[in-house]
């Protein structure tokens, strides 16, 4: 991987579903606004990846470093969701450990037929 120093927010599917059905729910309100859905936290790529080990009790060694960053590659991402949270009273529920995890038995419950997970 690369040195894992970008940033990314992650959100669980059900979080953001419950946005978008507050929003609909809210239309006259949030017509014609910008509303920024997320957790509001950033992780860096290289803790994302040592945490999806840990949580699957790999043996993997991660190779940090081994590749460059892609051209043009966006250091940061993650929002600022005070406007959902005020005008849809809207928060995420499911952590970043939490939604790993129910990721992950998602993959092993459904993709038993395929490469070991």
């Amino acid at each position: 991987m690369t040195e894992g120093d970008q940033t990314r927010e992650f959100n669980y599917v059900s979080d953001i579903i419950d946005a978008y059905v507050r929003t609909a729910l809210r239309y006259e309100a949030c017509c014609g606004q910008i509303i920024n859905i997320g957790n509001g936290r950033e992780y860096t790529i290289f803790d994302i990846a040592q945490k999806i080990v840990k949580l699957m009790g790999s043996p993997i060694c991660l190779l940090k470093g081994v590749i460059p960053k892609r051209a043009g590659e966006t250091t940061k991402f993650f929002s600022d969701n005070k406007k959902a949270r005020t005008l849809l009273q809207w928060e995420p529920r499911i952590n970043l450990d939490h939604g790993l995890k129910k990721t992950i038995t998602w993959y092993r419950e459904n993709w038993k037929n395929h490469a070991s997970i």
